[in-house]
């Protein structure tokens, strides 16, 4: 059995993982921010929905505002909703975002907006074919 112990003690040594380098083009940062009108976001950090959004603006580089407007399933009875808010949601529901003195209200036509405002970077949406 002298050859299981010789095992041992490389065994308990272990092995620091590899580090490949990171591909300077693969792993860019999106260091430009698009210049585009007053971009502001209606929403709530709970809605997933409001996440989609923020990430895709993120993503195509869109600095924008946020206003808090909780769901109605948690949000308070004596909270007052924005103005802007109630006047240009349909449904009174989230995400809703304000671009310039146009209004979109739920992810998806946002994210078909960004689709046309910012057309040379990855798609958001699956192509129709």
């Amino acid at each position: 059995m002298p050859h299981l112990a010789a095992r041992g003690p490389r065994r308990a040594r272990r092995r620091r993982p590899h580090r490949r380098r990171r591909d300077p083009r693969r792993h860019r940062v999106r260091a430009a921010v698009r210049v585009t009108p007053d971009v502001t976001l209606y929403g709530h950090w709970t809605c997933p929905f409001v996440h989609r959004v923020a990430w895709a603006l993120a993503e195509r580089g869109i600095e924008h505002g946020h206003v808090d407007v909780p769901p109605s399933a948690v949000r308070p009875k004596d909270f007052v909703l924005p103005e802007e808010f109630v006047a240009h949601s349909p449904r009174l529901e989230i995400p809703m975002v304000r671009v310039g003195e146009e209004y979109l209200a739920d992810s998806i036509p946002v994210l078909e907006w960004l689709e046309v405002v910012v057309p040379d970077a990855p798609p958001l949406l699956p192509r129709d074919d």
